[in-house]
Parts: structure tokens; C-alpha cells; sequence
């Protein structure tokens, strides 16, 4: 088999697992991620409930995945944007409008502080790291102007933002003013 080729078995692979995490989304985005069971995941993601097993030993296991896809896709989207603006208004959109993290942070607040909470997970740091690789792609080389803009998109969960230009402009003006400071 040459390279880019996919086997029969790893397509089907892939749509198995593209199916179970366009069912979790469906079922978090409805009733939340404490309400959803695995079971509902593989019906609403039109799953053999084996194949969802094959793929992923626990709720939390599939939800840890959902979860870099999820960044992934975001980011992915981010990266094509001209410039800084644009990459922000993108990540901005996509958390404004992404169902299940809606549903997430304004039914389960316990379910969202420990995600926001878990800054030493690998998956946090993982999104931590590939939010500050796409700010230094478009120019952002302090530290802290990065840093800022990481807490402007955790913000933006609870609270959309309307106007991203003045948002992006205030964040990277009033860090460049305060040096290594936020005060």
C-alpha cells in the first residue's frame, strides 16, 4: 500500500469515530455531559454500542478525545485566517457557536470550573501551547499579550463577545503597556 492510502478497515475506523463524536456533541449540546450515557452516544452517533467500546473504554476516555478534535478543528480554522483579527474573530465564532460548550458552561458549572480547573492536564496544556503557536504566527511574541489572549477566548465561553476587533486591540494594548504585569 502506497502512502495516503487508507485501508478499508481504517475508513471505517474513522467514520466509526467521526459518528460517536458527532453523537456526543448532539447528546452534551441537549442534555449535558453529567445526563449523556455511552449508550446514547452510540445511538445518536448511529453506533454498534460494541464498536463504541472498541474505540473507547469510559465516557471520560471518548470525552478527553471529543475534546482535541474539537481544538484541532478550531484551531485548524484559525490558522487560515490573514491575520490576528481574523484568527481571533474565527476561535471567538467557533466557542460562541459551538452547542455542547454553550450547553456545558451555562447548565454545568461544575463540569466547566473543572475543565477551566485542570491547567496541568495534558489536553489543557496542549490547547495552551497551540493557541500560543497560532498568536505567534500572526506577530504576538510577548509572552504575556499571549497570555492575555489565551484568558480573552477561556472568557469568551461564558461570556460571547461582540465586538472582536475592540476586544483584540484593548487586550494587546493594555499588555504591552503593563510589561510582565496584569496591573
Amino acid at each position: 500500500m502506497s502512502a495516503g492510502e487508507h485501508t478499508r478497515a481504517g475508513n471505517a475506523m474513522g467514520r466509526a469515530r467521526a459518528g460517536l463524536f458527532a453523537g456526543a456533541l448532539s447528546c452534551i449540546a441537549r442534555q449535558g455531559v453529567k445526563a449523556t450515557s455511552m449508550i446514547e452516544i452510540a445511538d445518536e452517533g448511529k453506533i454498534a454500542r460494541a464498536t463504541l467500546y472498541n474505540h473507547f473504554r469510559s465516557k471520560q476516555e471518548l470525552l478527553r478525545a471529543l475534546m482535541a478534535e474539537e481544538i484541532a478543528r478550531a484551531i485548524a480554522a484559525a490558522e487560515s485566517a490573514e491575520d490576528l483579527r481574523s484568527a481571533m474573530g474565527s476561535l471567538l465564532t467557533f466557542l460562541a457557536t459551538h452547542d455542547a460548550l454553550r450547553f456545558i458552561a451555562t447548565t454545568e458549572p461544575t463540569v466547566f470550573g473543572r475543565m477551566l480547573a485542570a491547567t496541568s492536564d495534558p489536553l489543557w496544556l496542549s490547547l495552551r501551547e497551540e493557541c500560543h503557536r497560532l498568536f505567534e504566527k500572526f506577530g504576538v511574541s510577548n509572552a504575556m499579550q499571549r497570555e492575555i489572549l489565551m484568558r480573552v477566548l477561556i472568557s469568551s465561553v461564558i461570556m460571547p463577545v461582540a465586538d472582536v476587533d475592540a476586544l483584540v486591540a484593548s487586550a494587546l494594548a493594555k499588555s504591552s503597556r503593563g510589561g510582565a504585569t496584569l496591573f
